[in-house]
């Protein structure tokens, strides 16, 4: 229950680390769309359309960008006072927590699976570097 506090006290805050060039609230943002990313391909595989090699590349591509959403996010946690077990921790749980509003949205709106590149060129817009 700490950990989850934690880490909503975290996803809610504005703040910016010198040391980092993304902001925190960049940072929350696009894990939001990597999970988006990720529950649309779980989607279109359910539906069966093959799109799990597209979000391989897809996510090789971004890694460099999810790398640096992380260590914001861990930036802001040491910030706080919070030692790396806890910093992992909070990180943990901030990526489980945006599990749900991810496939509460995709189940509410959908996703179009035979333009699955589309989709992801849409997230790829949407992160913030």
């Amino acid at each position: 229950m700490k950990k989850r506090a934690i880490a909503t006290l975290l996803l809610l805050c504005v703040s910016t680390h010198a040391a980092f060039a993304m902001s925190f609230r960049d940072a929350a943002e696009n894990l939001l769309y990597f999970e988006h990313a990720k529950q649309s391909a779980e989607h279109c595989e359910k539906q069966g359309v093959s799109v799990r090699p597209a979000l391989a590349d897809w996510q090789r591509e971004t890694m460099p960008v999810y790398r640096q959403s992380m260590d914001a996010i861990r930036a802001e946690g040491a910030k706080r006072g919070l030692s790396k077990p806890e910093q992992e921790d909070v990180l943990a749980t901030a990526l489980e927590d945006q599990k749900q509003p991810a496939r509460d949205h995709i189940a509410k709106k959908g996703v179009t699976c035979n333009k699955f590149g589309a989709v992801l060129t849409m997230y790829s817009t949407l992160l913030k570097r």
